[in-house]
């Protein structure tokens, strides 16, 4: 069989000019003094999708992900190369694109058909299921300027699968609606799946591509970098996006004279100062982000006025959201440390850092069997990344055995 996608030797340049002609007299009096510069969002992409074949394009903004997909889609023509798709093409780039406002819901599903080439007869037959997949039944007869834009771009996602599509090219656009609704997308993306269809899916979401996807495609500034098993291209980028972010931070400081800066709030009675809190990775080596599953320290770093006794020293981990997530402490009663006047660290170690990749916030603290003596609440930013593709939900790990 042939290919449902071959993509050739598939260029696309844009035309950036540095100054803007607003008026006709303007581009006809200095026609050709026009100054610009060539910009190629994408050069020399080359591979085929086979059909059935479940392919996920990743990479960061501005790769050239959805600027591929409106190629494939027609939208847009190409520079050099060329693009060719087998069989009924759906697309779910802009939803809701093209509908009108005027019009009643049904009337845009039957429009939007019609510039597809699909029969009244084919689309009328699946209407109420239309309808009822985008939660729209009670407004299908209304005009579309009463919707919301919610209900509008439900409507939009309803059209495209219900066409049946040979080849559904999606940009982002599970990401619509609330819970429910982004479910029913992800069981009607695998329905679809499973009876065949050719799916091109642009996401952000390494975990989705990692569930759904065959295999996979990493663009970075408009150039393949790599193709092949979804799991092994996202374990590349992943090892990439780690190396450059470690190749880009700053290490933060740990000298013991460094000030505390003026965003971290210091609560208690002031006999210990915290002022930084580092992490380690398996090696012992200071990092500034930490690998998910993978051992890790966490070293508080203190300034004690004098000595002091029966201490108890503790971290709590948070969402960027404020979900709290663990709050680790150094416990009470016989595990209370002691502690001499001036600069001291206390760590933390895990045997496998049980985080989902994500950004968290850290507090420190340290107390007393009386009272707090210092505690900083989320003032530590914590990065932690995969060196390979999670397809679990959540914010933990949990790892385990399945016995059958």
């Amino acid at each position: 069989m042939s290919p449902a996608i071959e993509v050739r030797h598939l260029s696309k340049r844009y035309r950036l000019y540095a100054e803007r002609r607003d008026s006709l007299r303007e581009r006809f009096v200095r026609r050709g003094g026009s100054q610009y510069e060539d910009f190629w969002a994408l050069r020399g992409i080359d591979f085929t999708v086979e059909p059935g074949q479940t392919v996920g394009i990743i990479g960061h903004n501005g790769s050239g992900k959805s600027t591929l997909l409106r190629l494939m889609a027609g939208i847009h023509r190409p520079t050099e190369g060329s693009v060719v798709t087998r069989g009924r093409l759906g697309s779910l780039l802009e939803l809701g694109a093209g509908f009108h406002p005027s019009l009643t819901g049904r009337e845009n599903v039957r429009l939007n058909a019609a510039i597809l080439g699909i029969s009244r007869k084919y689309i009328d037959a699946r209407m109420n299921d239309i309808a009822e997949f985008a939660g729209v039944e009670r407004f299908f007869d209304a005009p579309l300027r009463v919707y919301s834009s919610g209900m509008a771009v439900r409507l939009g996602f309803a059209t495209a699968v219900h066409i049946d599509p040979e080849v559904l090219l999606v940009d982002e656009a599970i990401a619509v609606g609330d819970e429910e609704f982004q479910r029913k997308c992800m069981e009607h993306l695998h329905w679809l799946r499973r009876h065949g269809t050719t799916i091109v899916l642009v996401s952000h979401s390494l975990a989705l591509i990692a569930e759904l996807c065959d295999s996979a495609v990493w663009l970075d500034q408009g150039k393949q970098q790599a193709i092949g098993p979804a799991e092994a291209v996202i374990d590349h980028y992943l090892e990439e996006v780690n190396r450059r972010d470690a190749d880009t931070s700053t290490p933060i400081p740990t000298d013991d004279t460094q000030p505390t800066l003026p965003d971290r709030v210091h609560i208690g009675t002031g006999e210990i100062r915290i002022h930084a809190v580092t992490y380690a990775d398996a090696n012992g080596d200071q990092v500034d982000t930490l690998l998910a599953a993978e051992p890790a320290s966490f070293r508080i770093h203190y300034e004690a006025s004098r000595a002091m006794s029966d201490l108890t020293f503790g971290l709590g981990f948070a969402t960027a959201t404020g979900t709290r997530v663990a709050g680790p402490n150094s416990g009470y009663g016989p595990q209370t440390v002691d502690v001499a006047a001036g600069p001291g660290v206390v760590e933390f170690h895990v045997d496998q850092l049980l985080l989902q990749p994500a950004h968290y916030l850290v507090s420190a603290a340290v107390v007393s069997r009386q009272h707090v003596i210092d505690h900083i609440e989320g003032g530590f930013d914590l990065a932690v990344h995969s060196a390979h593709a999670i397809t679990e939900p959540g914010v933990t790990l949990m790892p385990g055995r399945w016995v059958f």
